[in-house]
């Protein structure tokens, strides 16, 4: 959920983001609807060429930003598995 990007002045940053990944033909309309269950707060991207030693075309959600994946979390907090509750833990900095 975490990654370190290059500012233009060649800094490092960090960042939170969401991201799921799904393959296929039918994967970007899975993706529009969890984007639009999640209120449109994040964007979809692709569809991609398939990934080295892969045969699916990818397209991927990506809702980047603390408010952001702090609203995604606690839309989905009661369908998550605990793991998947700690991961958000983890990444916002929460104490719970």
């Amino acid at each position: 959920m975490t990654y370190t990007y290059t500012r233009k002045d060649g800094s490092k940053g960090r960042s939170i983001q969401v991201s799921i990944s799904q393959s296929g033909t039918g994967g970007r309309d899975v993706l529009e609807r969890f984007n639009a269950a999640t209120g449109g707060i994040g964007r979809i991207y692709g569809p991609y060429p398939p990934a080295k030693n892969q045969t699916l075309v990818r397209n991927i959600y990506e809702a980047t930003g603390f408010w952001k994946v702090q609203e995604i979390a606690a839309l989905l907090w009661s369908y998550l598995s605990e793991p998947k509750q700690q991961q958000f833990v983890k990444t916002l900095g929460l104490h719970c």
